[in-house]
C-alpha cells in the first residue's frame, strides 16, 4: 500500500535557494513534501537555506567572531561542523571557526569518536583543539574509577553524556 499524497508544506524562508545545477531556480527547492520523496540535492538546498536564514534573521554571529563547534564525533556535531563551515565560506560570515572536543579519559570510550573528529578537521579544513580532563583537572575519568569504584563512575558518565 502506498502512502496517501500530502500537500506540500511551504517553508517560511522568502529567499529561494539557488539551483545546484546552474543559475536557474530549482522548482523543487521551494517546498518540502511530507510523506513524499524529494531528491538529496533538493533536501540539502532547503536545509542549508533554512539554517542560513536563521543565522541572518537572528543575527547569530558578528564578523570576526571566533566560534567553537563542540565536536563529539557523532552525527549531530559532524553535520553542524560541515554546514557552518560551508555556509561561512558561501555567505562570507567572516567567522573564525574551530572544532573543540573533550577527552574525558575513559579508555575505549572516545577513541573512535576522536578519530572521526580528526577526520573532520581535515575534511572541513577547520582547526581542532582537543582538551582533556587530564589537562584541565589533572585526573581522568579512569583515575576516578580507580579511586571511588566502577558503580559510581558509570552514573557519572551517564550524567555527563545527557547534559
Amino acid at each position: 500500500a502506498s502512502l496517501p499524497h500530502r500537500p506540500a508544506r511551504r517553508l517560511l524562508s522568502p529567499y529561494p535557494p539557488p539551483d545546484p545545477r546552474g543559475d536557474k531556480m530549482h522548482p523543487g527547492a521551494h517546498a518540502v513534501h511530507r510523506g513524499c520523496r524529494c531528491s538529496k540535492e533538493c533536501f540539502y538546498i532547503v536545509f542549508e537555506d533554512e539554517i542560513h536564514r536563521t543565522i541572518v534573521d537572528n543575527n547569530l554571529f558578528k564578523v570576526g567572531e571566533r566560534v567553537a563547534i563542540g565536536a563529539s564525533g557523532g552525527k549531530d556535531s559532524t553535520v553542524l561542523a560541515y554546514v557552518l563551515s560551508r555556509l561561512n565560506k558561501r555567505h562570507n560570515y567572516g567567522l573564525d571557526l574551530f572544532l573543540l572536543s573533550i577527552d574525558e579519559g575513559i579508555t575505549g570510550y572516545k577513541d573512535d569518536s576522536l578519530e572521526t573528529v580528526k577526520r573532520n578537521e581535515i575534511q572541513y579544513g577547520l582547526p581542532l583543539k582537543i582538551v582533556s580532563y587530564k589537562e584541565l583537572y589533572d585526573w581522568t575519568m579512569d583515575d576516578i574509577v580507580k579511586a571511588i569504584g566502577l558503580k559510581t563512575i558509570v552514573l557519572s558518565v551517564v550524567f555527563f553524556d545527557v547534559r
